[in-house]
């Protein structure tokens, strides 16, 4: 199951667990209220990262990310859907 939407509340939320076989993770707001992403769940508000309606976060190992480490994420206020996408391994010949 790659694709998932994650229900985010002003508490903190785990949008993908530690797994080191993930080569991919896409996050993307489907709110119109802005909502933090961290890989520290103690300072998601204060430190993460903003996304505002729409916006898309990609962390990839062929850009030196490190989408293998837990993700979470927090809303100020309000609630709302947030778009996860697990990728694991390399395409095959015949996909690319």
């Amino acid at each position: 199951m790659p694709w998932r939407v994650v229900n985010v509340l002003t508490t903190v939320r785990e949008l993908a667990p530690y797994n080191p076989k993930r080569t991919a993770l896409v996050i993307q707001n489907a709110d119109s209220d802005a909502v933090h992403v961290s890989g520290d769940q103690t300072t998601v508000t204060t430190l993460g990262w903003r996304l505002v309606e729409d916006s898309i976060m990609r962390l990839t190992i062929e850009q030196g990310d490190e989408p293998w480490l837990p993700l979470y994420a927090q809303r100020v206020s309000g609630d709302g859907e947030v778009k996860v996408y697990e990728g694991f391994g390399l395409p095959s010949e015949e996909e690319v």
